[in-house]
């Protein structure tokens, strides 16, 4: 059988295409680029960070509300998201978040994207 879906997208795409749509989200980016840097948190610090980053303040100064409305989105949602990816290891009992395999592959495509974008512009004439 061929490996090839309709449209011609191979298996590589379509896993490209599910990191992407991991990526989409902002709250799972700032988790992802929180990890990079502090490396492995526990559930209310990477919730209390996050909130500090979206609303523009503090980590010390974060309300409950927006605390609780940032853990509730990460522990439901986006935390087991990353880890479906690998992106991240999520103990939902311990509460724990660590880098996961694949933590550098946003970092890696955001790169590679980039020189691609690059290269079209380059070959581009500029009188196109």
């Amino acid at each position: 059988m061929d490996d090839t879906l309709p449209g011609g997208t191979d298996a590589e795409e379509v896993e490209l295409s599910a990191v992407f749509h991991v990526l989409r989200a902002k709250r799972r980016r700032l988790a992802i680029a929180i990890l990079d840097r502090d490396g492995e948190q526990n559930l209310r610090e990477l919730a209390k960070k996050i909130a500090a980053i979206e609303f523009d303040t503090p980590v010390r100064s974060v309300s409950n509300d927006q605390y609780r409305n940032v853990y509730n989105s990460l522990a439901q949602m986006h935390l087991p998201t990353l880890a479906e990816e690998d992106i991240v290891k999520y103990d939902s009992d311990r509460q724990t978040i660590a880098p996961g395999e694949e933590l550098q592959l946003p970092h890696t495509m955001y790169r590679v994207a980039h020189q691609q974008l690059q290269r079209c512009l380059n070959e581009q004439s500029p009188n196109d």
